[in-house]
């Protein structure tokens, strides 16, 4: 795989001035990449090299190192691949990683769980909630893996950002057919997707579920459901569930007070709103400007 402005060669990318400009914040980092692949770098080197990158949010130069690898006939193992594809993962660039993966094919390296469910990740970042459920169900299937939690959360979180929550829904709904446990990263991007959705009833469904589940109701889940309340304009709901954030241990902050101010004024009951105003201050909560 070719990125836009490279030619034949190490020096290509030694070159590349172009991209070291657009990154001055990673150039310690790409430097010291460039003083570990000394002539006859074994893959090992070439992994640390591209993990390096990775990090530095260098994704091109990344994927670079892997078309070097090919030039020099270094064969390039699906630790490296799947390290570039992690770096274009973090960077957002699904396409790139989706590419990464038809190269795999070609180099005859069979991806595993985890480059899996990188580009289950870069595809859900560019709301490619589709492609996700896709890479997700049917791609598993064709390579023989087996997929785990964190498949089928980075697929739930694709739908939440693609505004798709049933297919949120099902999917948390079908973790336990392939024997796995919902957990609490679960629970917190399926409700997030339902509250996004306006679904304030299955939102509240799923936290009820989570005792249930032996998994403990967090803030961040709470605070969705609160959102979903808001938007769903249930202000008795919000409310009630603000003040029972202290039951679970829990402080209610900034976001969780906005989404229950909010429902009251959408429910125009703007004197519990300015309550809750005043109320802020004692939990360390600053209002939003």
């Amino acid at each position: 795989m070719v990125v836009a402005g490279s030619t034949d060669g190490w020096g290509s990318i030694c070159a590349a001035q172009p991209y070291r400009h657009a990154a001055q914040d990673s150039t310690r980092a790409w430097q010291r990449a460039l003083q570990l692949l000394a002539p006859g770098a074994d893959e090992k080197r070439f992994f640390d090299v591209i993990c390096v990158l990775g990090n530095a949010w260098q994704w091109r130069f990344a994927v670079e190192v892997l078309d070097y690898m090919a030039r020099a006939s270094a064969q390039a193992t699906v630790f490296c691949f799947t390290a570039a594809l992690s770096a274009c993962e973090k960077a957002t660039r699904w396409q790139t990683a989706v590419q990464l993966l038809n190269d795999m094919g070609h180099a005859r390296v069979r991806p595993n769980i985890v480059t899996v469910n990188a580009l289950i990740s870069a595809c859900g970042k560019a709301s490619e909630w589709q492609l996700a459920m896709h890479v997700t169900f049917s791609m598993q299937r064709a390579e023989g893996l087996r997929a785990d939690q964190v498949t089928y959360c980075a697929a739930i979180t694709a739908c939440e950002k693609g505004l798709r929550w049933p297919q949120a829904v099902h999917i948390f709904a079908s973790m336990p057919r392939a024997r796995l446990v919902q957990d609490v990263v679960g629970f917190s991007a399926t409700i997030s997707a339902c509250e996004k959705g306006g679904q304030w009833e299955m939102a509240l469904g799923l936290l009820a579920q989570m005792p249930i589940a032996r998994v403990t109701q967090d803030a961040v889940c709470i605070t969705a459901v609160i959102s979903a309340f808001e938007k769903g304009t249930q202000w008795p709901l919000a409310l009630h569930l603000l003040a029972a954030m202290p039951q679970f241990r829990l402080i209610p902050n900034e976001v969780s007070f906005s989404a229950a101010i909010s429902a009251c004024g959408k429910g125009e009951q703007w004197q519990r709103a300015l309550q809750l105003l005043s109320d802020m201050p004692t939990v360390h909560a600053k209002p939003n400007q």
